[in-house]
């Protein structure tokens, strides 16, 4: 390695003279040292990284066959990409997968995800979809859950198929009337940095109407602060007098909410005690293991060198 070459250069250099020979001798050591650190770092902080928080997403067995299935067909569309070749228009050819991408960015990147022609997508991309010149990328276009067809007389047309397929305020709310056992994530719907465009413009808005109307319910995930939309309970909503005297009710906080508990004999002192003990050796335990993770800092000697043991002739 480098430092193996340093060394050898270094001894050569500095055989005829003792000074050079010491610092170089120095030199060596302090990098097998650090060296010895960077290991020792690597092996404390691999231990130290904490795994994600494990969430689960209810599904029905439905769902999961539907799951099951997507899956299976997009691992042969996969394998049928990698081995396929697209010509272009330039007279070179380039990979069905990479095609399949340029022509879905070019779609899924057009104002309100607008329809395109043939003739539009070629000059976009280069790419001739037109089943006569590449008939296999004609139909990975047409089937693929990305991109949707528009009936016209004659004429292919394509046009961006956003997650979930909605494109106004009656389809988004046909989607949460089903959205029972598995929600819908507002970030599928709205713009973000992975989607740079909205489903449709203004779909924020109709969200909110949704949810005040309550046609919808929007539960927040802890670990993804993302909001999850559901449908509404079957349940019947409590009157308005009966929902105000509930909001109206002052819940007790930290010691003065122990202390209502034990006076009303729903906990002991004891047990209080118990959870309290629990809690510390927790807290206690946590913290123990964050220092054992951490790498202790090792200072790195140094030596300082001189040449009063030479006689230099004086």
């Amino acid at each position: 390695g480098p430092s193996l070459l340093r060394r050898h250069f270094s001894t050569m250099s500095s055989s005829k003279n003792p000074l050079k020979a010491a610092y170089s001798k120095v030199r060596e050591a302090e990098e097998r040292h650090a060296d010895k650190l960077r290991a020792k770092a690597a092996r404390t902080a691999a231990p130290a990284e904490r795994a994600p928080a494990y969430t689960k997403t209810l599904q029905a067995t439905k769902d999961k066959a539907a799951a099951r299935r997507k899956a299976l067909a997009q691992t042969e569309r996969a394998s049928v990409a990698a081995a396929v070749r697209v010509r272009k228009d330039d007279g070179g050819t380039l990979p069905m997968g990479k095609a399949l991408y340029l022509v879905q960015s070019f779609l899924q990147g057009r104002e309100r995800h607008a329809e395109a022609s043939v003739e539009q997508i070629r000059e976009a991309v280069g790419i001739n979809i037109d089943p006569g010149a590449n008939p296999q990328l004609h139909d990975a276009l047409t089937e693929s859950e990305h991109v949707e067809v528009v009936p016209a007389a004659g004429v292919l047309r394509l046009r961006y198929r956003p997650k979930h397929g909605v494109r106004d305020a009656a389809m988004l709310a046909a989607l949460l009337s089903r959205a029972v056992v598995s929600g819908v994530p507002r970030s599928e719907l709205v713009a973000t940095k992975e989607q740079p465009q909205a489903c449709y413009e203004g779909v924020e808005a109709d969200i909110e109407k949704l949810i005040r109307e309550g046609r919808a319910v929007a539960i927040e995930r802890p670990d993804t602060r993302d909001r999850v939309l559901f449908a509404p309970t079957a349940a019947k909503q409590a009157p308005a007098g009966l929902r105000a005297a509930w909001a109206a009710v002052e819940v007790p906080r930290g010691d003065d909410l122990q202390a209502a508990l034990v006076q009303r004999k729903l906990l002991s002192k004891e047990e209080l005690e118990v959870r309290r003990a629990r809690k510390a050796a927790a807290i206690k335990a946590r913290e123990e293991a964050k220092r054992a993770a951490k790498p202790k800092r090792e200072r790195v000697g140094s030596r300082k060198i001189t040449n009063t043991h030479l006689d230099l002739g004086k």
